[in-house]
């Protein structure tokens, strides 16, 4: 059973588009990514999605029928930027959102895992966005969802603990999860599906990291510093896509390419050969 269809989604405020025809699924056992650069629309499709606002257009169905409100035990949110309840402590909020989703026991491992005993008598107004973003790593797994949906889960931690929340947090057999982060590593390491969204629309089939890397038309690009890289050798060379940004010239090739390589050296030696990722790929 699909776990989250979204059907064509589109949302306006005061004649401006959004969000247009927004379509994916999450299925169980999938960890989806929705990647784009700032404002293309993926915090506010989660907002949609958990009914914040309503959709000009489209509809959302969770578990096959319902919307999110008449699903929320089974779901898990998190949000970039969590305020919960200010004036309370940690212990407080904990034990109010036990009550709410009528849980006997905590899962302790996650628990002591994200060191909340540590910070439990604390106000949540007094705690660091890191031990913020740890309390609302808890409150979003505490009921055990079946279906996560998280925007910009890891920011504001330590890279360091990022890899362990993923692998004993996040995922979990059967459990699906949507997505949104501004760490292109992060989407390349643990989704099993991307959604590329630009200016509100989704621009990519649904496909695997390395299908993606794998579909592009370039797979190797050529970093150079855009003072030393003189004219542009390379304006009317159909196997190269050159890209320049405010430092540096990144010349995409199709194929390994000796010829390229030479131009380059003529210029200088202090240039890098990489493979091509997936934020290449979206720009």
């Amino acid at each position: 059973m699909t776990m989250l269809q979204a059907n064509n989604i589109s949302f306006s405020i005061q004649g401006t588009s959004i969000l247009r025809n927004v379509s994916l699924e999450v299925n169980p056992g999938e960890i989806v990514a929705l990647l784009g650069q700032n404002g293309s629309g993926k915090t506010t499709f989660i907002e949609l999605l958990c009914n914040m606002m309503k959709c000009s257009s489209g509809n959302f169905a969770f578990f096959g029928k319902g919307n999110f409100d008449q699903n929320k035990q089974n779901i898990g949110v998190l949000w970039d930027n969590p305020v919960i309840f200010p004036m309370l402590k940690v212990k407080e909020i904990i034990g109010f959102t036990r009550r709410i989703y009528n849980i006997s026991e905590l899962p302790r491992d996650i628990y002591d895992f994200l060191e909340l005993d540590k910070i439990k008598n604390r106000f949540f107004y007094q705690l660091s966005k890191g031990e913020r973003k740890r309390v609302a790593i808890f409150l979003s797994v505490l009921h055990n969802p079946s279906l996560l949906i998280l925007d910009e889960p890891t920011a504001d931690l330590d890279p360091m603990i990022r890899e362990v929340i993923w692998r004993n947090i996040f995922k979990s057999k059967n459990r699906g999860v949507l997505f949104t982060t501004h760490l292109w590593e992060e989407a390349g390491k643990y989704a099993t599906k991307i959604y590329f969204i630009y200016e509100g629309k989704i621009i990519s089939k649904a496909l695997s990291p390395q299908e993606l890397i794998n579909e592009s038309a370039y797979q190797q690009k050529i970093v150079i510093s855009k003072e030393l890289s003189g004219t542009d050798p390379f304006e009317n060379d159909e196997n190269v896509l050159v890209i320049p940004d405010d430092k540096f010239l990144k010349i995409y090739l199709k194929r390994e390419d000796t010829k390229t390589l030479q131009k380059v050296q003529t210029r200088t030696y202090n240039f890098s050969l990489m493979p091509v990722e997936l934020e290449d790929i979206y720009q």
